[in-house]
């Protein structure tokens, strides 16, 4: 009998924010009992530091620039086949319950089923935001309100995972299909909005240190990393909007595992843990403040590295971490060898089942690729990841030089190698086998092109008021910071 197989899929979720990861502060008892009954990958990398393109990517095995989906406001072609296409013809019931960012018309993509919809818009207009976020849209985005609106509170993500974890328990409870199930599960913490339950908010300011950022980092900062910073306006956040933001994010991973937990005392109510394989991943991670960085976009550790735990103790070992590089397309690829569905084209990942039974190694300098493309209103041009080994070379559309980093001796990433000469080796290496599969040029034109696309899909959804379907919408009053409603108060 083949076996169930539940993807729990988060979003931001920094890979270091986890009690089995170490992080002294966070409590995340689920996440760490998932671990201790499964195998973590401890060095795996999203295919694309951002929602939509990483998504896409993990559902063809293919990366950005193959989807189509480089950027939030591109969508995957119809006519791709995905990860649930090819698992549905391995005889598997299909089930998206919750968050997936799917943009566009089609909000399937190969799943039969699909409940409680998406948390944020899934089509270019502006009010949709009001129906989710209601006045606090723009604190979901990457923009300097985001910090300076954190703190405790509540927001539209608490009730829409709420309600996804409920719809999927109570869907393995109820379901009548005999069939395999392959049930995907999005929840969207631990992604801003920053703002977080009152008690566990104070719990975590209280507690976690503060953190700096060393000089010499900034001094050999990458031009194309000093721009990100300047377009977003966040290079002099004060103190007490990184605490705040810091402390928020910590509580909004403790809500997440605690959906985590719920899910798995699910599948273990009704389908049973013997049978089932579970499978913990996020889309991307978040920097949090890390050496003045937030959020995702960057190919810095914190924003491109990313948590992945599989559990199925009858097959594989418990306790068990694989060090080598891995990626999120390596999921592709386990997960159609599990169902026995069809082989995807052009995928890049790898099967990891016999690195999971210690039948083969991982190689320990394989290398992994990841992708963003241009985003025009912030001036980000397209760019690109490869890391092998214990290097890391992240190559910049219109730069003479890339950023490359030594993460054996700097893993901190610090010390910013790609302009000097003694690494010029190393660098053309690295760059020489990146372009095998990256185009920058190619890149570049088409997210311009792409983003006029954009401009007028938008205007013609706010004009006649589109609305696609699949959008879910939040309870009047579900979002709110507690400092704007009581500011002689809250602080």
């Amino acid at each position: 009998m083949k076996p169930n197989i539940i993807f729990i899929f988060s979003d931001q979720h920094n890979a270091s924010v986890m009690g089995n990861a170490a992080d002294p502060y966070v409590k995340t008892p689920n996440m760490d009992w998932l671990a201790s009954n499964g195998v973590k990958l401890d060095n795996c990398y999203c295919n694309s530091p951002l929602c939509v393109p990483s998504r896409m990517s993990i559902l063809t095995g293919k990366l950005p620039l193959e989807t189509g989906a480089m950027n939030n406001f591109q969508s995957l072609y119809s006519d791709t086949a995905t990860l649930a296409h090819s698992i549905n013809l391995a005889g598997y019931e299909t089930v998206l319950a919750g968050r997936m960012h799917f943009c566009g018309p089609d909000q399937n993509h190969g799943y039969e089923k699909r409940f409680v919809g998406d948390v944020t818009p899934n089509y270019h207009r502006d009010e949709t935001f009001k129906w989710i976020y209601e006045n606090y849209g723009e604190t979901m985005k990457q923009k300097r309100i985001t910090l300076e609106k954190a703190g405790a509170g509540s927001s539209a993500l608490y009730d829409f995972d709420r309600e996804a974890t409920a719809k999927a328990i109570d869907y393995m409870k109820n379901r009548t299909d005999e069939r395999p199930l392959f049930m995907t599960v999005g929840l969207y913490a631990s992604h801003p909005p920053f703002i977080a339950d009152e008690e566990v908010f104070n719990y975590y300011f209280d507690l976690l240190p503060e953190i700096s950022t060393p000089k010499e980092f900034k001094e050999k900062l990458h031009p194309a990393m000093q721009i990100w910073l300047k377009s977003r306006n966040i290079d002099d956040i004060s103190p007490i909007d990184k605490k705040r933001m810091r402390a928020a994010y910590y509580a909004l991973v403790e809500y997440l595992d605690s959906n985590l937990g719920a899910i798995i005392k699910g599948i273990e109510d009704s389908l049973g843990l013997e049978n089932t394989i579970i499978v913990y991943a996020s889309d991307h991670g978040e920097s949090m403040g890390i050496n003045d960085f937030y959020w995702k976009t960057t190919f810095f550790e914190s924003s491109v590295k990313v948590p992945v735990i599989i559990s199925y103790p009858k097959e594989y070992g418990v306790g068990e971490v694989i060090k080598e590089t891995t990626c999120l397309a390596d999921l592709t690829e386990t997960f159609l060898e599990w169902s026995g569905g069809p082989k995807l084209p052009s995928t890049v990942g790898m099967s990891l089942i016999k690195a999971l039974k210690k039948e083969e190694a991982i190689e320990s300098d394989r290398s992994v690729i990841s992708e963003i493309g241009s985003y025009p209103p912030a001036g980000d041009k397209p760019s690109a990841m490869i890391k092998k080994g214990k290097w890391k070379l992240v190559d910049f559309y219109g730069y003479d030089y890339p950023s490359l980093f030594n993460l054996e001796e700097d893993p901190l990433e610090i010390n910013d190698l790609g302009s000097d000469q003694n690494y010029a080796t190393v660098a053309t290496q690295l760059k020489d086998e990146l372009y095998r599969v990256w185009d920058p040029e190619k890149a570049y034109l088409y997210c311009n092109e792409a983003f006029e696309n954009f401009k007028i899909l938008k205007k013609w959804a706010d004009t006649t008021h589109f609305e696609f379907p699949e959008v879910w919408r939040c309870k009047k009053g579900a979002n709110y910071l507690l400092r704007d409603l009581y500011p002689d108060q809250y602080k």
